[in-house]
């Protein structure tokens, strides 16, 4: 509630601050268990409206009341549905009590004709602001970005054409005569298309013996090397090969397929049925292979009766006919899952020191359930021991540091960003119709991508109606859509205020001025990102231990329209917000150093800090991180500087244009 006088102070609405209160109370009450789980978010923003009007309306006073009878009546009426004398007597008095307020309230209306005013009990009167200081809305005028921009010298524009050309050629030189050589870079293939390796999933089912008459299926492309997380941590089962093996070993089991890359997971299923079958299969070859599976059944099924030693020669037979090298492999787990109506089987296999797959204290596993008479499910990997992954997922005083760094750092521009924002809205007047109108746009392209997924299916659960998914999803995607476009919209109206001409260079008539240079600021940004990705492959390449951190980020097909994903995720939005949040760190930059407590060095160092610290202490990461970052800052001092669509398009030569190729390559 409180929120409602402050965003009225700032935003000069009352309606917006009374929705974004009431959204922002109801994502808060997200949380609470309810079914379907956003009915809870619209149910309590909704009141949050009528809660609002009563705040302003009565006052806090009667906010407070309204709130502490709704909690006391509510938690009363569970303790009186109970059986439990104690419980519903408890019940009872919580509630009663709650109306003995309301009583004396109504006693006393009638009896003196009227209410007291509460004037003396809260500070509804005490509306005075204090004004900002003379020299703060003077500093904040003057720290403005407006200065004229005055076009690139000649000396900078070959300086610029210069480095890129250069970069071009670099990254040609790699691309050619250094990378195809190279087995971490021409492992994964994408061979099957989503329409073949689901038909390659069906017949391989089929062939099982399990009919597929009336399910639907859905593929999604995976990556099994890349770990998505913020800190850029290696992939477990590489950062053990690597350990152990060295990087030789990494490229044998690279190339041989004993780690899988980039792959498909083909699901079939029946809505409300439990009982389903997934195919897991590497993309690359045109061939099936010997593809993981797995069905789902439920523990009431019904299945013919077989014993151990008959399920296991079953086994041995599956895997024979399925080209599974189970030799050099041991034993090492047998199960009996005795079920409602049938009896299941789990083998585990594990290769011995002499598998081709062994290293260190790893071994090759293969998991084999047989399900009542036949094969269920099989999955495999490297068993990496249970001792080193309790280490390696152990937190060190680095990665501590590094994650509080990080989060705090990004706070504090978040908390810096806001204040900022606060003050050039509150002695400005927001073009909110432009604001609103680019957010929306931004949301249209959010919900374009998301109407161009193609495995959105892969996440139901059948447990519950297909059509009710469907429900979930779509709102799902609209909530996630409308905060995407909030925050943008932030940004906007940010720079809008910021840099009051800067949305006003992509005017056509404004166009002329700044268009030369920003091809020029383009070609150097992917000059400088290919100088960077080089330094990256050669690193990878002839360095003992260092594997690029994108060296395993793989494209994965999961959309009906591949080109329109790539056009709308990553050149509109990705170039959109990388060039947004740019000039929005590059005004609270200027702000912090304006404020003259530290350096300009040593401000940019700290802001720098979640950029460069690498996942691991190594000098070789935080070498590469360093020049990404110095690149950055180079670009931006000397070709982006005062020109919007410089910035527009160095964020695409820098950030896009560079993930693009590497799609494509």
């Amino acid at each position: 509630m409180f929120s409602i006088p402050f965003l009225q102070k700032y935003t000069k609405s009352t309606i917006f601050a009374v929705l974004l209160s009431s959204i922002i109370w109801g994502l808060a009450h997200a949380g609470y268990p309810a079914q379907p789980f956003y009915i809870r978010v619209i149910e309590v923003s909704a009141m949050g409206i009528f809660i609002s009007w009563i705040f302003i309306r009565y006052g806090i006073l009667a906010t407070l009341i309204w709130h502490f009878s709704v909690d006391a009546v509510y938690s009363a009426t569970i303790l009186l549905r109970s059986s439990n004398a104690y419980y519903v007597t408890t019940g009872a008095v919580c509630a009663g009590i709650v109306m003995l307020p309301l009583i004396y309230a109504i006693v006393s209306y009638w009896k003196n004709g009227g209410f007291i005013s509460s004037n003396h009990l809260v500070n509804a009167l005490d509306t005075e602001i204090v004004e900002e200081k003379t020299e703060t809305k003077a500093m904040v005028d003057k720290l403005k970005i407006s200065e004229f921009y005055k076009p690139l010298n000649q000396n900078r524009v070959k300086l610029g054409l210069g480095v890129g050309l250069i970069g071009i050629l670099l990254f040609y030189y790699i691309s050619v005569f250094e990378k195809p050589n190279e087995t971490i870079y021409n492992f994964a293939y994408l061979d099957k298309n989503r329409n073949e390796a689901i038909e390659i999933a069906r017949e391989y089912l089929i062939n099982r013996g399990f009919n597929l008459d009336g399910y639907r299926s859905v593929a999604n492309a995976e990556n099994w090397l890349h770990d998505n997380n913020i800190l850029g941590d290696q992939n477990i089962n590489v950062a053990y090969i690597m350990e152990y093996g060295g990087k030789d070993t990494l490229r044998k089991f690279l190339s041989e397929d004993i780690l899988g890359s980039i792959g498909w997971k083909v699901r079939f299923f029946k809505p409300e049925t439990k009982k389903e079958y997934k195919v897991y299969m590497l993309a690359k070859r045109d061939e099936p292979g010997h593809p993981h599976f797995v069905e789902t059944l439920s523990d009431t099924a019904s299945l013919p009766f077989i014993s151990q030693a008959e399920a296991l020669s079953l086994v041995r037979e599956f895997a024979a006919n399925t080209n599974i090298d189970l030799s050099n492999m041991d034993i090492t787990e047998e199960e009996i899952r005795e079920k409602d109506s049938r009896t299941d089987y789990h083998f585990t296999f594990n290769g011995n020191a002499d598998h081709e797959g062994s290293i260190a204290e790893a071994k090759i596993f293969y998991n084999i359930d047989v399900h009542g008479n036949h094969i269920g499910s099989i999955n495999g990997g490297l068993k990496l021991p249970e001792v080193w992954k309790r280490e390696f997922h152990q937190s060190t005083l680095y990665g501590i540091l590094h994650m509080f760094s990080l989060f705090l750092i990004f706070i504090l521009l978040g908390i810096f960003g806001i204040r900022y924002l606060l003050q050039l809205i509150k002695d400005n007047q927001p073009n909110w119709k432009f604001v609103l109108s680019f957010a929306g746009v931004i949301l249209v392209f959010h919900l374009f991508e998301a109407l161009n997924t193609a495995n959105f299916l892969n996440n139901y659960g059948t447990e519950k109606s297909l059509n009710i998914f469907m429900f979930e999803t779509i709102i799902n995607s609209l909530i996630v859509g409308i905060v995407v476009s909030i925050f943008a919209g932030i940004l906007i109206l940010s720079i809008h205020l910021a840099w009051p001409n800067f949305f006003s260079a992509f005017k056509k008539m404004n166009r002329n001025i700044y268009l030369k240079d920003a091809f020029t600021s383009f070609v150097c940004s992917f000059g400088i990102y290919s100088i960077y990705t080089v330094i990256n492959n050669i690193l990878t390449i002839y360095h003992p231990h260092f594997i690029a951190t994108d060296a395993f980020s793989f494209y994965r097909i999961n959309s009906y329209f591949p080109l329109l994903s790539i056009l709308t995720e990553n050149i509109i939005l990705s170039s959109l917000m990388s060039m947004l949040l740019i000039v929005s760190l590059l005004y609270i930059f200027k702000r912090l150093i304006a404020l003259k407590r530290l350096s300009k060095y040593i401000i940019l160092s700290i802001m720098a800090i979640p950029f460069i610290l690498p996942a691991e202490p190594e000098a070789p990461y935080l070498f590469v991180n360093i020049i990404w970052f110095l690149g950055l800052i180079f670009l931006i001092r000397y070709f982006w500087r005062f020109n919007p669509l410089s910035f527009l398009l160095g964020a695409f030569g820098f950030f896009t244009l560079p993930k693009i190729i590497n799609y494509l390559l």
